[in-house]
């Protein structure tokens, strides 16, 4: 259904359409900035921490250097820049808009009926989008990339730097940026129409990542959180996708470390190719009851997508994605070294 956008927004509590999308550019940056103060600023407190109860001298690189290298330590760090990153402005956002937090952020039930069936469809769905790029960079003879194989991170070796590195990188961002994107951007969105909302929400939270591989797989898990969140109003299954998701890339870099890489990959294509195919009879499971992206049952009215997007595509979400991909393009070319 959709009707005139003036009307649409008198009766979703009025508003300016343009102050909005530039409220939601707005956070996404300050996400964005946020993860880089924070890093650096603990980073920088343990390094000097670590100076100062230090038996014998030590140099400022020295400690850095330790505490980079102490796998608690250092998880640690990466959990509270990924909590404090998202929460405090998200906090803010919500200050500033005069909401109240259980409006956009619900952890409690329901979850969707064939909650599996769409877990499958949907790692399927980003297997699909993983092969197609690696396709397109094999074709243009572009950097390599490894199928899913997490490049650049080391798997700890002690037990606790593994439990902490599992805290950092699979609970922690499955359910502070859920809350972050599927709850309070995703919400924020939803009164100009549900599918703006899930591509717009998605698309920011696949620019966030920083590189050019994890936009496009996390564009497309972010389109099947937004759906069922709106679907079900609960971020419950984003965060249960989001950690299901991580935890394949923690079990694949422990094969690797445990096993070698080599094998490691051969168990992820066979994983891949297992997942594909159950993905394939998921989605047709789900369009035969009418569940699959049924954007009409969720309730709620199209607006003008011509005038949304123009008023999304504003100078501070424009300047959000420039600094990602500068992000992205400086991480290949660090990686290339």
């Amino acid at each position: 259904m959709t009707v005139n956008r003036w009307e649409y927004r008198r009766a979703a509590g009025g508003g300016s359409c343009g102050r909005d999308m530039l409220g939601v550019a707005g956070l996404a940056l300050c996400l964005l900035a946020s993860q880089f103060v924070v890093y650096l600023a603990l980073v920088t407190g343990a390094s000097v921490f670590a100076m100062l109860t230090s038996g014998s001298a030590v140099t400022a690189e020295e400690a850095l250097s330790a505490v980079r290298d102490d796998e608690v330590a250092h998880n640690v760090i990466l959990l509270l820049t990924t909590v404090v990153s998202m929460t405090v402005p998200c906090s803010v956002y919500m200050k500033l808009k005069r909401r109240r937090t259980a409006e956009s952020v619900n952890f409690g039930p329901p979850m969707p009926k064939r909650v599996v069936f769409w877990i499958v469809a949907a790692l399927a769905s980003m297997y699909a989008v993983m092969y197609v790029f690696a396709f397109i960079v094999a074709a243009l003879e572009l950097t390599p990339y490894s199928f899913g194989f997490p490049d650049g991170i080391a798997f700890p070796v002690t037990a606790a730097g593994r439990v902490m590195f599992f805290f950092s990188i699979v609970a922690a961002p499955a359910i502070f940026e859920e809350l972050a994107f599927r709850g309070v951007i995703l919400g924020e969105l939803k009164k100009y129409g549900p599918g703006f909302a899930i591509a717009a929400s998605s698309i920011l939270f696949g620019f966030i990542h920083g590189s050019f591989p994890a936009f496009f797989f996390a564009t497309t898990i972010g389109m099947f959180s937004a759906y069922v969140a709106l679907t079900t109003g609960s971020l419950r299954f984003p965060v249960l996708l989001h950690a299901v998701n991580n935890s394949i890339a923690y079990a694949l870099m422990w094969c690797g470390q445990s096993y070698g890489e080599h094998n490691a990959m051969l168990i992820n294509a066979i994983f891949q190719m297992a997942v594909s195919a159950a993905g394939v009879l998921a989605v047709i499971a789900l369009s035969r009851r009418g569940e699959f992206f049924d954007m009409e049952r969720l309730g709620l009215p199209e607006t003008d997508k011509g005038v949304v997007w123009k008023k999304f595509f504003n100078p501070l979400t424009v300047t959000f994605l420039l600094l990602t991909v500068a992000l992205a393009a400086v991480t290949v070319e660090v990686s290339l070294k």
